[in-house]
């Protein structure tokens, strides 16, 4: 198991999108802003990466397959475009915390989702954040 520390991808903000107080399966949530027609409210993923679970925050709810507008829950800017699914819907993207990048798609119930690094650096210190949490026993 390993976890996703995303941030926020702008360089003027780059906060982090960890929620510990909202729990997935054990672990923190990845809390995101996310419009859905008129409605707005929070989505919060799973940060284990390949566990495609995402809870929506009260009273807002998201039908499968519908595509969402997603937005960092601190300096409220959308999350930048960086490629196209191959369902056809927009793939956005955030940092992760130490380097690279997480990739994911918009449309709800799509499981398209990537990590990519630069270099091994990115990894190690990808790696190394997990295995500290493996050390204080947060993950296992």
């Amino acid at each position: 198991m390993y976890i996703v520390p995303a941030q926020c991808p702008y360089d003027d903000c780059k906060k982090s999108l960890i929620d510990k107080k909202k729990t997935i399966k054990g672990q923190p949530s990845i809390k995101i802003n996310a419009e859905y027609g008129s409605k707005k409210g929070v989505i919060y993923l799973s940060s284990i990466y390949d566990d495609y679970e995402i809870e929506c925050g009260d009273d807002f709810k998201i039908e499968e397959g519908a595509i969402i507008d997603l937005s960092c829950p601190h300096c409220g800017k959308r999350f930048p475009v960086i490629d196209y699914c191959s369902c056809g819907a927009p793939q956005v993207y955030a940092h992760i915390i130490g380097g690279g990048i997480i990739k994911f798609c918009t449309r709800r119930g799509c499981t398209k989702h990537s990590v990519e690094f630069k270099n091994s650096k990115e990894i190690q210190k990808f790696y190394k954040y997990n295995e500290e949490l493996r050390r204080k026993g947060v993950i296992k």
